[in-house]
């Protein structure tokens, strides 16, 4: 039996996308990038990857 094609294979990526030292995203815009400054919006996004995803504060 021939695999089929999966249109939507699991997202890999081949270079950094956030930078643990300053909290940031890479190659996000500026203004994206103050949202996470927001300590409201920043715990909001900790508490949230703790639960779903089991990790906590940028592991």
């Amino acid at each position: 039996m021939e695999k089929c094609h999966d249109p939507h294979p699991a997202a890999t990526f081949s270079h950094k996308v956030d930078d643990p030292d300053t909290k940031t995203f890479i190659d996000a815009s500026k203004s994206v990038n103050m949202l996470l400054e927001d300590k409201k919006l920043n715990n909001s996004a900790d508490n949230a990857m703790e639960r779903y995803l089991g990790e906590s504060e940028w592991s």
